[in-house]
């Protein structure tokens, strides 16, 4: 080893890394889950182990592929990694990277990476490579079409009662479907092999007749799925979910797609891993979870903040990734029996005061304790811990009868941080800036104080109807 993470820290003048952060950007060139808390620092840290590994000589550039779920974390992942790459050469000596090298890894969203494969090698399935992908909004226009021109009734009325429910009901369906790598037949097979086993009961009940009666309008669904599925194939489009059914069946299909992408790409950071789906994680394993020396997959994750389980999404995954994703030891010539993926953590917040994450880890764990899934040394990540150096900050608690009152004191707290007056003042300081607006005043503008620092707040709501 070249450099060490701190020596190449140290060279670029950028802050040192924690221990635990050390720990990931070192690791060596094989399979690791890296379980990482809110404001840890993840996405630093994934960019700092490319650039520790194109330091020492491990990797180049151009064999880096990064995914993760939205197109602004992907360029932001991308400039980190771009920027630091720049630096290491124009910095740190010996290097075998150039300026005029390819300085750039292959950074994408899942979704892309995946049209990108079905792109190249759409052939190989029945698919049709040249398909429009649409987005949600038109597959809810589509549904809402056959939901209209469908004129029979359901079992379940309260389920759909209305033609935007149906529509829904019928784009769900579609994607649940396709991020499952199912088909509609398997899912009218499993509907009536529930229905057999209810009715096998000797006694039926209230439940079970409910039960019942959704089953057939999932059956009755379906045939709406089918007619959404057929619509498509007719006029080539398709969706996200569909392609990445399409690109996870290619992978496990073609041996030789698999092949391709390991020959090109030696060093994967998968971002955000608790949100992906199955079909995602059967995408990924297929291509990449061959455990062969010199291959790396680096999946960052918190399973506390997964949040798209309502689109497929499987926390699951992130456990998983251990025995999808082994490693064996040794190289190509003294390699041993493929073992599970190791797991390192980063619970240094740098994002929040220490007083907020005692707060936070507080009622984190009542509700993991209420719930009786784990213990306390059985959470899926360890509690956060503040950065070294970090304020107290301040935390406040307060009840309100009505809604208004609650609202009227956020809006106060955050009119007396952004004008940096207190509470007793405000009023006034709010009457003076009408009165400017007005022209009735002829003080000096009532604009915010120079002495403050940056504003910057973030409000939580119960549900989008309290946004105005």
């Amino acid at each position: 080893m070249k450099y060490t993470a701190k020596q190449l820290a140290e060279e670029l003048g950028a802050f040192a890394p924690t221990p635990q952060q050390e720990a990931v950007i070192e690791y060596p060139l094989h399979n690791l889950l890296v379980v990482a808390g809110a404001g840890a620092g993840k996405t630093k840290t994934m960019a700092d182990r490319v650039v520790w590994l194109v330091a020492n000589g491990l990797v180049r550039p151009e064999q880096v592929l990064g995914l993760t779920f939205t197109r602004k974390a992907a360029q932001n992942l991308k400039q980190k990694i771009r920027g630091s790459l720049f630096d290491l050469h124009q910095k740190v000596s010996g290097q075998e990277v150039r300026a005029e090298d390819n300085l750039d890894a292959s950074v994408y969203t899942y979704d892309a990476y995946a049209q990108n494969l079905v792109r190249e090698y759409g052939l190989l399935l029945p698919t049709e490579p040249g398909a429009r992908i649409i987005s949600y909004a038109e597959m809810m226009q589509i549904a809402t079409k056959i939901a209209e021109n469908y004129h029979g009734s359901f079992p379940d009325d309260t389920a759909t009662k209305s033609t935007a429910t149906v529509a829904k009901h019928i784009v769900t369906l579609v994607s649940n479907i396709e991020s499952n790598m199912l088909t509609v037949d398997d899912v009218i097979e499993a509907s009536e092999e529930n229905i057999r086993l209810v009715d096998g009961l000797a006694k039926q009940t209230n439940d079970t007749k409910k039960f019942v009666n959704t089953q057939h309008t999932r059956e009755t669904l379906l045939k709406l799925v089918q007619r959404f599925n057929d619509y498509l194939k007719e006029n080539r489009l398709t969706t996200f979910s569909h392609t990445m059914s399409a690109a996870a069946r290619l992978a496990v299909n073609e041996p030789a797609v698999g092949a391709g992408e390991r020959s090109r790409f030696r060093v994967i950071m998968l971002d955000e891993y608790q949100d992906t789906s199955h079909s995602q994680r059967i995408l990924l394993r297929a291509l990449f979870g061959t455990g062969e020396p010199g291959l790396a997959v680096t999946a960052v994750g918190d399973p506390m903040q997964a949040i798209y389980g309502w689109r497929g999404a499987s926390p699951s995954n992130l456990a998983n990734f251990v025995t999808d994703f082994p490693h064996t030891p040794g190289d190509e010539a003294t390699s041993q029996p493929p073992q599970e993926a190791k797991k390192l953590e980063l619970t240094t917040s740098f994002r929040n005061p220490a007083d907020v994450l005692t707060v936070a880890n507080s009622i984190s764990g009542a509700i993991l304790d209420a719930g009786g899934e784990y213990s306390s040394g059985e959470r899926a990540v360890a509690e956060l811990q503040p950065r070294e150096g970090a304020s107290c900050g301040d935390v406040s608690f307060a009840n309100f009868e009505l809604e208004e009152n609650e609202a009227d004191y956020v809006a106060r707290q955050l009119a007396m941080e952004y004008y940096g007056v207190s509470d007793e003042a405000l009023d006034a300081y709010v009457e003076t800036l009408a009165k400017q607006d007005s022209g009735e005043s002829g003080l000096p503008g009532a604009t915010r104080r120079k002495d403050t620092e940056p504003f910057g707040a973030a409000i939580l709501v119960r549900q989008h109807s309290q946004v105005k």
